[in-house]
């Protein structure tokens, strides 16, 4: 008789979960995975009295597709990957004797193409490493491996958006307060070129911030707020080079600081490295006949370097191999506190496997 009964109530429950089924498939989700400051080459500095240290010789080592290996399943499965692109490609006659000036060959846009990134951000502060002839060069390395970039600079107003199903369409801008407070109007009229062109979604780059402070800063909020007034959707923060909270606010999240991600700015061996903890975002966009309906955030906490702890300067902290991994367990609570310490409201947990998945964010107005 139980066995009559459950299959009856089966059947009676077959027509509400299709009807709840076919209104799930009715939903369109675009993934964007978003990772922190990548740079793509050392300084003159370390690649000669520390060359064997340096990214160019882990590149010339293991090949293109290794800076990405670690991570290569969540940037091969998504729709667009943003990286905030720090450093120039370009080989100058001379290399600056700088320790903060970075760069790396045309050919490492192989990189990038290699882990399916399809979008780099140029609104930082070395992307006038090399002055002009660095920028040229780094846009034609990425024209010539077919990756997008944007970013309001003093070398160019780069905009970029991408096409999908239903007239979709995800534009992309970066923002750098040096460039914005000489030329707001400027920004301003890139926002609305966005907007004009018909992007559903504006997602806003911005590069500011207190390196190495654990909370963001004034500036951030600032930029976070302007982006906002400006038409943003989704706002992707840089620069600090450890990972800071998130902020939600009239359908808008915020993402304050992803901290580093492949970064051949740091080896380890010969300064301290920033917190090798960094994090990930991969943000779901949700639309419904082809109207954007809100957005949902899943973190994946990382290390951006594989090597062990004590093999960075006197045998302290972690030497740099420039390829990020994921992490689990204890390693990744660790640094979904220190997210949560720069969040104003309760993250939901991170679950190996699965990441720490947000609540949905509905745009204002619309219906799910």
């Amino acid at each position: 008789m139980k066995r009559i009964f459950a299959l009856l109530l089966c059947l009676m429950l077959l027509p509400i979960a299709a009807l709840a089924e076919e209104a799930e498939s009715d939903i369109q989700v675009i993934t964007i995975t978003c990772t922190g400051d990548t740079t793509l080459g050392s300084s003159k500095r370390v690649q000669t009295k520390f060359a064997e240290h340096s990214y160019q010789a882990y590149i010339e080592k293991y090949g293109y597709e290794y800076p990405f290996d670690g991570i290569r399943h969540l940037t091969e499965n998504d729709d667009i990957t943003l990286v905030n692109l720090e450093g120039v490609l370009y080989e100058p006659k001379e290399l600056a004797t700088s320790h903060l000036v970075f760069n790396g060959p045309q050919d490492y846009a192989k990189i990038l193409s290699a882990a399916s990134v399809e979008i780099v951000n140029l609104a930082n502060n070395h992307t006038d490493d090399y002055g002009k002839p660095g920028y040229q060069s780094t846009v034609e390395a990425l024209q010539a491996e077919g990756i997008a970039y944007s970013g309001d600079t003093d070398f160019g107003r780069d905009l970029y958006w991408f096409d999908f199903e239903n007239d979709v369409r995800i534009g992309f801008i970066g923002l750098l307060p040096s460039y914005r407070g000489k030329n707001p109007t400027k920004v301003e009229q890139d926002f609305q070129k966005l907007k004009d062109a018909g992007c559903d979604v504006i997602v806003a780059s911005i590069h500011c911030g207190v390196e190495g402070q654990a909370t963001h800063s004034q500036m951030t909020d600032t930029y976070r707020k302007l982006a906002m007034s400006l038409g943003a959707h989704i706002v992707v923060g840089t620069h600090p080079h450890v990972p800071q909270g998130l902020w939600v606010e009239k359908g808008v999240t915020t993402l304050h600081s992803l901290g580093n991600f492949s970064f051949g700015g740091n080896t380890g061996v010969n300064e301290a490295l920033y917190s090798p903890e960094s994090i990930i975002a991969q943000i779901d966009l949700h639309f419904k006949d082809g109207v954007y309906i809100g957005h949902q955030v899943t973190i994946w906490p990382i290390m951006t370097t594989g090597a062990a702890d004590g093999t960075g300067m006197d045998g302290k902290g972690y030497a740099n191999d420039y390829r990020p991994i994921l992490v689990e367990g204890e390693a990744a609570q660790a640094i979904m506190k220190k997210v949560q310490k720069d969040t104003t409201f309760t993250l939901n947990p991170y679950v190996d496997g699965q990441g720490a998945v947000q609540e949905f964010v509905p745009w204002p107005g619309s219906k799910k």
